[in-house]
């Protein structure tokens, strides 16, 4: 045979051989190959959440239930862009507790509207937590977030996170302001979520600023006799006569500044304050809250444009409203001030420890320093940091 004829014969041989090979691997040709998967699946995720329990994710989330305004700014902060397309609850005051961040949310991510709403946890829970835990579980969410400052306060609700247990839905419980402004806490937040959300680079980002910033101050402080400066705390009521009551939560701002006069009430705070016992505990400073949570007018927040008469007239509706207000040092001093009150639930609330360290103290932080930290904070947030924050008190 000559070598023409042979070169034909091993061409046709690899021909065969190699159609036999494609037969054999694509099960002659009756079954396709497997699919490969385009993302690794997914790996089991335990981390700790901000009230020490241990939370374990089994599964890759996508979708998520909201339950609290401030975990929409947490969530949509810690998981970037897309993140409302991921949302399969929202609370239901978002238009109330602060309307203009609400009307905002609404505004531009108009998917949310038809999102079905959470109730307001602390006064649904204690009447029926079952229902609600239905309720939540209807949305079939692959995480629930809970607010902490709510969870930590109530008792008998053991039904409701029986709920999710044998659903087998893993519950995350948030909390800032009750043991907030530490190093470990912006962690347990921001780090753990992002563990398991699959954004660690990004929280890892926010821990750091948020360490560093807090640290900042706190060095700036040192060596200063903070205790020397006492500062009374309070939230308003809708009916400004009688004096708030939940600054028993905590006011960790108030800690590192000064003095914190309802220290010496004890724990819970004693609901029935009264002037004997502030002018008793001669604050230097007064600093009142500002949230339509608790019924008043809606005077700062986000995008919150600057109204100073009308600040200036809440500010005097509420001496007029509390006889012997005007006859007191911090009210005469002019240290009486309005301050936006749902910085208390996020990483945010550094921004009252700047506002509040930069109104008592002229030496630790400067305009500067705040127009950093909302740069800081815009880097982040999905929302601009711009507003109207505070009013002080005009002689």
């Amino acid at each position: 045979m000559d070598n023409k004829i042979l070169a034909i014969v091993a061409v046709v041989i690899i021909a065969i051989v190699a159609v036999a090979a494609f037969v054999t691997l694509s099960g002659n040709g009756n079954q396709s190959t497997p699919d490969t998967p385009d993302t690794p699946s997914f790996e089991p995720v335990v981390v700790t959440d901000a009230i020490g329990n241990q939370v374990t994710v089994k599964n890759k989330v996508d979708r998520v239930a909201l339950t609290e305004l401030a975990h929409v700014e947490l969530f949509a902060t810690i998981y970037g862009e897309g993140w409302e397309n991921h949302v399969c609850m929202m609370p239901e005051d978002i238009s109330t507790r602060d309307a203009s961040l609400g009307a905002y949310i609404e505004k531009t991510w108009p998917v949310l509207k038809n999102v079905p709403k959470c109730p307001d946890l602390y006064a649904s829970l204690a009447s029926n937590p079952t229902g609600v835990a239905e309720q939540i579980l209807n949305t079939e969410p692959d995480l629930v977030i809970l607010p902490g400052a709510t969870m930590m306060w109530l008792t008998g609700i053991d039904s409701f996170y029986k709920l999710f247990s044998d659903s087998e839905v893993p519950v995350f419980i948030s909390t800032f302001y009750t043991l907030g402004l530490t190093d470990s806490i912006v962690e347990l937040n921001y780090g753990s979520l992002g563990k398991i959300f699959g954004t660690e680079d990004r929280t890892n980002e926010i821990v750091k600023m948020y360490q560093n910033s807090l640290k900042t101050v706190k060095d700036r402080l040192a060596g200063k006799s903070i205790d020397d400066t006492r500062i009374f705390y309070e939230v308003p009521y809708a009916d400004v006569s009688n004096y708030g009551g939940v600054v028993n939560m905590g006011v960790p701002e108030v800690d590192i500044l000064g003095y914190n006069v309802l220290k010496d009430l004890g724990v819970p705070m004693d609901n029935e304050y009264n002037l004997e016992k502030l002018v008793k505990a001669d604050p230097d400073w007064i600093f009142l809250v500002d949230t339509s949570y608790y019924g008043m007018d809606q005077l700062t927040g986000y995008f919150m444009k600057e109204d100073t008469q009308k600040a200036q007239a809440t500010l005097q509706k509420i001496i007029d409203a509390r006889g012997g207000w005007a006859d007191l040092d911090a009210v005469k001093d002019g240290h009486l001030v309005l301050l936006y009150g749902e910085f208390r639930f996020t990483f945010t609330d550094l921004f009252n420890l700047y506002l509040m360290a930069s109104i008592i103290y002229d030496d630790v932080v400067s305009q500067k320093d705040i127009d950093d930290l909302m740069s800081g904070f815009s880097k982040y947030l999905p929302w601009k940091f711009e507003g109207f924050f505070s009013y002080q008190y005009e002689l």
